[in-house]
């Protein structure tokens, strides 16, 4: 075994010796080898993150995955009992560690004083989307609304007070903000304003989309979507029918492929103050 890689095989993790030995055996490259092990030991790991830490290239990423995918021990392992309390145990081991770091944040949750979690999400999205998703509350327009069920809305914050309510997480120990939810946060205009404010009071973000509306993003959304620290996109199925019955959307718009070329036609390029966006390929 490549002294590389069998490493990565400690004490308290043996089982993936013998996942080490089968992705050798495939002949990848050792850094293909270590990013498919490091997405195996934190599946939630982003791909840069996944990256750099294996002293792969972001090309190597993508060949890690299909390499799990068609590994035999690889499915073995994610199948056994072993594996689900292996991440809840690297799960608490960081849980351990975050308050550890913060010993008077500890002691007030201790104490009875009201801590906020790390992180946060909020759903700045106007209450809009243009998806009927099966599974989301949001896309039901008929039953289950505020009117059917006489209940009475207040409204939904306005721009200001999404602003007021980012410097309050961050003044009180909030590091990471979720932009999602509530329907797609891309159809709300002032995104960029309450993305921007989020980064100038020194918080992570993070932003959920259906990347469909990515094509026509102003290029003053561009900037602040290039500064994110992560764009999840929620791709629900990679069938076009399915995706299309899932998402509630009419076969002949394509959405899946227009989802598919908005992702991977898209190379955003942040320098200093400055974004582009390169598109190779328009489906509207």
């Amino acid at each position: 075994m490549n002294p590389d890689l069998a490493a990565l095989c400690t004490p308290d993790c043996p089982e993936l010796a013998p996942v080490v030995a089968g992705l050798q055996s495939a002949g990848a490259p050792v850094a293909v080898c270590r990013a498919a092990l490091g997405h195996l030991t934190d599946p939630t790991m982003p791909a840069v993150e996944l990256a750099s830490s294996a002293g792969a290239t972001l090309e190597d990423v993508p060949a890690a995955y299909s390499l799990l995918r068609g590994d035999r021990a690889v499915a073995a392992l994610t199948a056994s009992m072993f594996y689900p309390h292996r991440l809840k145990h690297r799960l608490a081991v960081r849980t351990v560690a975050e308050w550890s770091a913060e010993p008077a944040r500890l002691a007030r949750l201790l104490a009875g004083e009201p801590v906020l979690a790390q992180t946060v999400e909020i759903h700045p999205s106007k209450g809009t989307c243009n998806y009927r998703c099966a599974m989301c509350l949001w896309s039901d327009k008929t039953t289950l609304t505020y009117a059917t069920r006489g209940l009475k809305a207040r409204g939904l914050l306005s721009t200001q007070q999404w602003l007021d309510t980012i410097e309050d997480l961050r003044t009180h120990g909030v590091q990471t903000l979720v932009i999602s939810g509530g329907g797609e946060a891309l159809l709300n205009p002032d995104l960029p304003a309450i993305l921007r404010r989020a980064r100038n009071v020194g918080l992570r973000t993070q932003l959920y989309t259906t990347g469909y509306n990515l094509r026509r993003a102003a290029p003053g959304l561009w900037e602040e979507i290039a500064r994110t620290h992560r764009v999840r996109l929620s791709i629900h199925s990679p069938i076009q029918a399915t995706y299309a019955q899932i998402t509630g959307l009419p076969t002949e718009l394509h959405a899946l492929r227009r989802v598919g070329e908005h992702a991977g036609g898209c190379s955003i390029y942040a320098t200093g103050s400055a974004a582009r966006c390169d598109w190779e390929s328009d489906s509207s």
